[in-house]
């Protein structure tokens, strides 16, 4: 992706978060305001942009894995991964929970674990 390119999705991606991830003290929150992607990631090819754009942003670091936490953080980090399979880089998802899953291998963690001294990137689509 050249610079032209990457400064077009990003203004892009930018515009659609600013219209459908930000929440302004709405529903009693006790939050003045809040930046939550999760709804902007899952309208349209908004996912794949930011995927794209997150993608070209961390491969420099070389990344194993790919972590997210909660059930939001799957689409983003699948897309991720999908990204870097197009560029030829296989990476791993690890997805946490936020409780211990009671049953099967009751595992807070889901996904194959890496050998030691591979490299992770945390993804999260809330602050």
């Amino acid at each position: 992706m050249n610079k032209q390119e990457y400064e077009q999705k990003r203004l892009w991606l930018y515009h659609h978060l600013l219209n459908h991830g930000f929440w302004f003290g709405e529903g009693g929150a006790v939050l003045n305001w809040l930046a939550d992607f999760r709804e902007g990631l899952q309208q349209g090819s908004a996912v794949l942009v930011a995927a794209e754009l997150i993608w070209h942003k961390i491969k420099k670091y070389n990344p194993d894995v790919i972590y997210g936490h909660g059930f939001g953080a799957a689409g983003i980090c699948s897309a991720v991964q999908v990204i870097a399979a197009q560029e030829g880089k296989e990476v791993s998802i690890l997805l946490g929970r936020d409780e211990r899953k009671n049953r099967n291998r009751k595992r807070i963690v889901e996904g194959p674990r890496p050998a030691p001294g591979h490299k992770a990137v945390i993804i999260d689509d809330i602050f």
